[in-house]
């Protein structure tokens, strides 16, 4: 039974409350008063209130942590994709300066080289750069002995030569003749081999 003053269940066999002292000999309105403790409706409210909270913290958690691993995997794809343009914005350069040497053009990086009258530049090393000059009829018909073999730049044709840290092209557009020469260093590293790379392009830009 149910103590009836402070409604501590108490053994049948003991009538004095233990926890309060109170004397439960009486029986008269102990199981109305049971009853009224246990399906008193602010008693049930109570506990359902608490069961309302509980599922609403658990609710409230679990949303935290699919909000928290949504925004990561939303941040992720975002750093991702910027590493991806960023990647290919190294890959793919634009050759955005024109370069102009009488009624000759070239385009070139300007986020790599820079350019003054007559040469184009490697930025950061400008031992690598392309030289153009015009030159006579007698110096070009002096430079074809040496000059014997035959390639294109772009769509035209000159005659050129190597040595160890350049090559050399000369050329004419019937009222002009021109010498270009690319200079570089000679090795194998990556760098040396992508900026080679990148005054082939710009040579093989050129047009009249």
């Amino acid at each position: 039974m149910y103590c009836r003053k402070c409604h501590t269940l108490v053994p049948d066999e003991e009538l004095i409350c233990k926890n309060c002292g109170f004397d439960n000999s009486t029986q008269e309105d102990i199981l109305e008063e049971t009853k009224e403790i246990v399906l008193n409706p602010k008693v049930i409210k109570a506990k359902e209130d608490k069961r309302k909270v509980k599922k609403i913290s658990l609710l409230i958690i679990v949303l935290f942590i699919i909000t928290g691993v949504c925004f990561y995997i939303i941040n992720d794809s975002k750093h991702d994709e910027t590493t991806k343009i960023e990647t290919n914005q190294d890959d793919t350069i634009n050759y955005d300066k024109e370069f102009n040497f009488n009624n000759l053009k070239m385009n070139y990086p300007s986020s790599l080289f820079g350019a003054s009258k007559n040469t184009i530049f490697y930025k950061s090393n400008n031992a690598f750069n392309i030289e153009i000059e015009t030159i006579s009829l007698e110096e070009y018909n002096n430079l074809g002995m040496n000059f014997i073999n035959s390639s294109k730049i772009g769509l035209i044709d000159t005659k050129t030569t190597a040595a160890d840290n350049n090559y050399q092209h000369i050329f004419t557009d019937n009222t002009n003749y021109y010498l270009l020469t690319v200079n570089y260093l000679e090795n194998d590293t990556l760098e040396s081999i992508k900026i080679q790379l990148e005054l082939s392009k710009i040579i093989n830009s050129l047009t009249f």
